[in-house]
């Protein structure tokens, strides 16, 4: 990985009011989607056991907040952000990381920052990603459909972002599916991993029923604080937040990065005249869903990957600097449809109708039936993940990043499924869903990545 600049590591232990440069480490940590680095500051235990939690000011920020939460790691660990000030949203990032506080949602406290410098001194939240907790209760016998790729999971910094927001840092400056595996069932989809994810975890003494019981009790625990969160995110009011709008133009930018980088660049495929107007139309449909729907704060980027598990158990929030406001369901279906894991659809649309419910509670959603409501996080999640295909094929294919190929089985498993859930309801998805499968298909069946 690239040495960080040499300018950084003094800075930070000035900071910190640390005299220790000549026993401080900066560790490298995995990289994003972005031209952000992240860096582990870690110092001997004796060096920082006079330092307090509370960080100091530094030139370049103004208006500090400087008294994080009772930090959830060794105060000898810090993370120190590289983020070139030229590229990336350093000042959306620190506003929004104050709201999200002030709203009551776990994110990485700040102890300083140098704005000219694009550099970051963050509270050190970790490396337990919401996936890992999450892909051990599959393991241990909770029934999850797909588990992602190992790939791809790798465990990264504890403040890196993830890949489907992609083009907010580049453009703004500039399961299985087989041709019939892809078009199965969930019941299919179960029968197929039953002796996988249904495992007992004898080597513990337990017999696989405790187990399962214990470990479906977690991942149910997991997506009830992790719904919680997005729903004190969603209370945040727009008066208090002067966010962009997630209006037609960014709907649109994102889903023409289907047609030119999964379809086109990817797959090989040159779209005809017709072609373009059938997804034109479909992406007409999934826009005007998408504006109908109340606006509140959206992460866009709330998934098991941005959500990191602290030693207190409870959950934070990272990768928050392109939020938007925006529909109402984007961060539940990014979280329930989340592109890295994959659960039985019966109890995505249960968490999805509890959620629904607890939204019309807190009075941040009016009354709404389920079946509208229902359409609108599905046709929501068919719109991410057709940015999402687009994004992961652009990554991979200007960025280097092929590790993201991995990931897109998952994703088309989705995308299946709704084009199939809706093509009797309206008949531009049920041409999408034909096209998809006589042109789209034996393409993707001819890629490395794809899974028989």
């Amino acid at each position: 990985m690239p040495l960080p600049p040499s300018p950084l590591l003094p800075w930070a232990l000035q900071a910190l009011s640390l005299n220790v440069s000549d026993q401080a480490v900066l560790q490298p940590l995995a990289g994003d989607a972005s031209q952000r680095r992240y860096f582990r500051l870690q110092v001997p235990a004796h060096s920082s056991s006079e330092h307090s939690a509370v960080g100091h000011s530094s030139p370049g920020l103004s208006n500090p907040e400087l008294s994080p939460p009772e930090l959830s790691h060794p105060a000898g660990s810090w993370i120190v952000v590289d983020s070139p000030p030229a590229t990336q949203k350093n000042k959306e990032f620190l506003a929004i990381r104050q709201w999200l506080e002030t709203g009551g949602v776990r994110v990485p406290g700040l102890l300083a920052t140098d704005m000219g410098k694009g550099y970051m001194l963050l509270e050190d939240l970790g490396d337990q990603l919401l996936l890992e907790r999450l892909r051990a209760s599959c393991a241990a016998g909770v029934e999850c459909i797909g588990n992602g790729s190992d790939a791809s999971h790798r465990s990264n910094s504890s403040h890196r972002s993830n890949s489907s927001n992609d083009s907010h840092r580049s453009n703004s400056s500039s399961g299985s599916n087989g041709s019939d595996a892809s078009h199965r069932s969930d019941a299919s989809h179960r029968s197929n991993n039953s002796n996988r994810s249904n495992r007992s975890n004898s080597s513990n003494g337990s017999n696989g029923s405790d187990v399962s019981h214990r470990s479906s009790g977690q991942a149910k625990d997991c997506y009830a604080q992790a719904l919680d969160l997005q729903c004190r995110i969603a209370a945040i009011p727009r008066a208090a937040a002067f966010l962009p709008a997630y209006d037609n133009t960014l709907l649109a930018e994102e889903l023409a990065r289907f047609p030119q980088w999964f379809v086109t660049e990817l797959l090989g495929l040159t779209l005809t005249a017709d072609e373009r107007a059938l997804l034109a139309e479909l992406d007409g449909l999934l826009i005007g869903s998408a504006l109908a729907q109340p606006c509140v704060l959206v992460h866009r980027d709330f998934h098991s990957r941005n959500l990191m598990c602290l030693a207190d158990g409870k959950l934070a929030v990272i990768d928050f600097q392109d939020a938007v406001f925006g529909p109402v369901t984007y961060d539940p279906v990014s979280l329930l449809k989340d592109c890295y894991i994959r659960w039985p659809r019966e109890q995505v649309l249960a968490w999805a109708l509890a959620h629904r419910d607890t939204l019309c509670s807190a009075g941040i959603l009016p009354a709404v039936d389920d079946a509208t409501y229902l359409r609108w996080f599905d046709w929501m999640g068919l719109q991410r993940h057709l940015k999402v295909l687009g994004t992961f094929a652009r990554l991979a294919l200007r960025d280097g990043k092929a590790h993201y190929l991995q990931d897109l089985p998952l994703v088309l498993d989705y995308v299946h499924e709704v084009l199939a859930l809706y093509a009797s309801e309206d008949a531009a998805i049920a041409a999408v869903r034909s096209w998809f499968e006589t042109r789209v298909q034996p393409a993707i069946r001819r890629q490395p990545w794809h899974v028989a």
